[in-house]
C-alpha cells in the first residue's frame, strides 16, 4: 500500500491498485517528490505501523493464558503477524526515508521533512 500511495502522490492522480505492475520502481518515483508529499507519506507509513501494532496487541489481550503461551511459542518459530503485514512495505518506504536522512546533500527547507522521516524510521523499528 505504501508504493501505491507514493505512485498516486508522485503522479498526482488516482491509480487502481492493479496498475502497480506498470509503475516505476519506488526509488525512481521518490527522486522528485516534494517535501510536503514526502511528509504525507511518512505520516501514512508511521500510522500504518502503529495501527497494525494496535490490532495485534488488542487481539493478544483477548487470549486466555494457555492460548497466549502457545501463541508466544509460535511467535518464536514464525514471524509475528505484525511483521508479516508490514514487511512488504519496507522496500517501498526505505528509498524515501533514506532520501531525507541518509544523504547530506539533501537539505530540506526546514527540518520538518527530516523530522518526519526520522519519526517514521523510529516507528518502523519498534
Amino acid at each position: 500500500c505504501i508504493k501505491h500511495l507514493i505512485y498516486c502522490i508522485c503522479t498526482n492522480q488516482a491509480h487502481p491498485y492493479s496498475s502497480l505492475e506498470e509503475a516505476p520502481d519506488t526509488s525512481i518515483l521518490v527522486q522528485n517528490i516534494s517535501e510536503d508529499k514526502a511528509v504525507a507519506v511518512f505520516w501514512f507509513a508511521a500510522t500504518l505501523v502503529e495501527e497494525v501494532g494496535k490490532t495485534d496487541s488488542n487481539s493478544m489481550k483477548q487470549l486466555s493464558l494457555l492460548v497466549l503461551i502457545l501463541h508466544l511459542l509460535a511467535d518464536m518459530l514464525f514471524r509475528h503477524k505484525f511483521h508479516r503485514r508490514v514487511i512488504p512495505n519496507v522496500d517501498d518506504i526505505v528509498p524515501i526515508i533514506s532520501k531525507y536522512i541518509a544523504t547530506s546533500d539533501t537539505a530540506p527547507s526546514d527540518g520538518t521533512v527530516r523530522l518526519e522521516a526520522m519519526n517514521c524510521f523510529k516507528v518502523c523499528l519498534i
